[in-house]
C-alpha cells in the first residue's frame, strides 16, 4: 500500500483508518462509458491529513462522495474503499451496476452507509449554501444529525447543537436563523459545525474556502486548523488551491484526469516535484517570493474521460513529453522514500538542477519604484 511506511514512522503506530485499493468508477452515459477513476490506491492514518489537489475535473470531488458512499445509479466501480478494516465500497456492490441490484441488496447497502455517515465520516461539502436546506433553520438541520445517530431527548439535542455551534466560532444565535440570512463565511461555518457534530474519525473538507472573499478564507483555514489540533483523528482536504493544502495537509496527492500522479510529504512535494504535471500546477500560482513573476498556465486541456487513451495522460500537455511518453502509460512508482511519482523520467528530477523552474519575468510594471509615493493609501 502507498506510503504506509512513511506515514507509520511519522505518526508513530498509527492505525490505518481509510484504506483505498486499486479504485475506480466509470459511468454509463448515452456517449459510452465515461472514466472518473482509475488505480486509486492510498491510506490515511489517525491524526493524519490528507491533502488533494488538481485542477478542475480531475475527479477529486468524485473520490471525496465515492468515501461517503455517495455513488449514482449508473456507476460502475472497481477496488475497494475499507474503513476501520471494514469494507465500505467494493465492486461486489457497485460494480455489478448499482441499478440493477436487487431491491433488499441495495437496502442493505444503503442502510450501511447511512450508519457511517456523519457519525464516522461527515464531509464538509462544496458550497456552503447548497449544504443547507433553505426551508429550515440551521438548528433543525444540525439536530437532524443528531436525530437519526442517538437516542438524545429534544432538550439534549438542543443543548449538543449550542456546543457544536460555538466550537465552529459562532454565536448561538445563529441557530435560529435560515441559511439565506447568514453571510458566506458563517455559512461555512455551519456547515462545519454540521459536520463535526458526531465527532467523526474522518472528515472530508471538499473546496472549503471556494467562493469566500479573502479574509473568510483566512479565517476558515483558520478554523480547519484548530479543529485539526483539538477535536479531528484524520481529515481529507480537497482544493484545487494549492496554497490552501500546503497550510494544512500533511500529506499531498497530485489528481489528473483521475489518476495519481504524485504522492508525498506536502512540504517535500512543494519542493521538490517529481511528476511534470505538479510542477506545472505549481508554477500557475503567483509566488510573493518573486518579484515581477510571470504566471504560467497549462497548456491543452484534461483528456476526454469518453476516449480511449495511450501513453502518458499528461504527455500532450508536457514539456517534457517525447515518443515513450506518447506510447506507454507510466505506472506509478516509489522513485525515493515516500514519494511516489506516475512518470517515466521521475528519477531525472530527483535533482533539482535537472529542472530549472521557467518562470520569466513580467514585462509588465517594469517601472516600478518600491520608495515612490503610493497611488492608493488606505488607514485605519
Amino acid at each position: 500500500m502507498l506510503k504506509t511506511e512513511t506515514i507509520k514512522n511519522k505518526f508513530g503506530n498509527s492505525k490505518e483508518l481509510l484504506k483505498i485499493e486499486n479504485f475506480g468508477i466509470t459511468f454509463d452515459t448515452a456517449e459510452g462509458q465515461l472514466t472518473a477513476l482509475e488505480e486509486i490506491d492510498l491510506s490515511v492514518f489517525d491524526h493524519e491529513t490528507l491533502g488533494i489537489i488538481g485542477e478542475s475535473g480531475s475527479g477529486k470531488t468524485t473520490l471525496a462522495t465515492a468515501i461517503m458512499g455517495l455513488i449514482p445509479e449508473n456507476a460502475r466501480v472497481t477496488g475497494d474503499i475499507k474503513f476501520n478494516d471494514s469494507v465500505l465500497i467494493n465492486e461486489d456492490g457497485f460494480g455489478k451496476n448499482y441499478r440493477k441490484l436487487k431491491k433488499k441488496t441495495r437496502k442493505m447497502l444503503d442502510i450501511k452507509l447511512q450508519e457511517i455517515r456523519w457519525r464516522d465520516i461527515s464531509m464538509i461539502f462544496q458550497g456552503s449554501m447548497n449544504a443547507f436546506n433553505p426551508s429550515y433553520t440551521i438548528e433543525k438541520q444540525i439536530g437532524e444529525v443528531f436525530r437519526i445517530h442517538t437516542n438524545l431527548r429534544d432538550d439534549q439535542i438542543h443543548k449538543k447543537c449550542i456546543e457544536t455551534i460555538e466550537f465552529a466560532g459562532l454565536n448561538p444565535q445563529v441557530l435560529s436563523a435560515f441559511p439565506h440570512e447568514l453571510s458566506g463565511g458563517m455559512k461555512q461555518r455551519a456547515v462545519i459545525a454540521m459536520a463535526l457534530a458526531l465527532s467523526p474519525k474522518l472528515v472530508i473538507a471538499d473546496e472549503p474556502t471556494t467562493g469566500l472573499d479573502v479574509i473568510t478564507q483566512a479565517k476558515i483555514i483558520s478554523e480547519l486548523k484548530k479543529l485539526k489540533q483539538t477535536a479531528l483523528n484524520s481529515m481529507i482536504v480537497i482544493s484545487h488551491d494549492v496554497g490552501v493544502v500546503s497550510q494544512l495537509a500533511d500529506t499531498v496527492m497530485v489528481l489528473y484526469a483521475g489518476k495519481i500522479m504524485e504522492i508525498g510529504p506536502t512540504w517535500d512535494v512543494y519542493e521538490r516535484s517529481l511528476n511534470p504535471y505538479t510542477m506545472a500546477l505549481l508554477n500557475s500560482y503567483p509566488s510573493i517570493e518573486a518579484a515581477k513573476t510571470y504566471i504560467s498556465g497549462i497548456p491543452g486541456s484534461l483528456p476526454d474521460p469518453l476516449s480511449a487513451k495511450t501513453g502518458c495522460y499528461f504527455a500532450p500537455r508536457c514539456k517534457f513529453a517525447d515518443q515513450t511518453c506518447l506510447s506507454q502509460i507510466p505506472k506509478l512508482r516509489e522513485i525515493s522514500p515516500g514519494r511516489y511519482s506516475r512518470c517515466h523520467y521521475a528519477e531525472k528530477f530527483l535533482n533539482k538542477d535537472t529542472y530549472k523552474d521557467e518562470k520569466k519575468e513580467s514585462t509588465h510594471g517594469t517601472d516600478y519604484n518600491p520608495n515612490a509615493e503610493p497611488v492608493l493609501k488606505v488607514e485605519e
